[in-house]
């Protein structure tokens, strides 16, 4: 675990080895200016980063691409892609959190496409649907620590 802690040190995600004992949480959110709707999804992504960092979580701050915007992509070849960007996001989610494991996941999105392929994708993986249970493990460690 030491080579990955000094790399998630370079990248700030832990400050010390003890950060490890506490839990990580994936931000993954779908920003892109090519689609209207996504063009503010990294600006909530980094609140919500922000939120859960004061909370004392680890937090990991990805984003997928291959979001297809029908409206675009209509009219020619390019809507071929469309119904298949969901696959191709589910995947890339699936890769992020296998590789990189952590406790919980928030998916932020804003289409008919990305929003399925975020909850398609966490099928593969046996994570809680909130961070409730995490949120009182933190009181816990918090109430102990006084």
């Amino acid at each position: 675990m030491l080579p990955a802690a000094g790399l998630m040190m370079a990248e700030g995600v832990i400050h010390s080895l003890d950060d490890l004992k506490k839990p990580f949480v994936t931000v993954i959110h779908s920003y892109s200016t090519q689609i209207p709707g996504h063009a503010h999804l990294d600006k909530i992504g980094a609140i919500v980063v922000e939120e859960l960092k004061a909370l004392g979580y680890n937090v990991w701050y990805a984003n997928v691409g291959g979001a297809i915007c029908d409206g675009i992509a209509m009219g020619h070849f390019g809507m071929k892609y469309s119904l298949a960007s969901r696959e191709l996001i589910a995947d890339e989610i699936e890769t992020i959190i296998g590789a990189h494991p952590c406790d919980a996941w928030v998916g932020i999105a804003n289409c008919d496409k990305i929003v399925p392929a975020m909850y398609n994708s966490d099928g593969a993986h046996q994570h809680p649907r909130g961070l409730r249970e995490r949120r009182s493990d933190a009181r816990r460690r918090r109430a102990t620590r006084t």
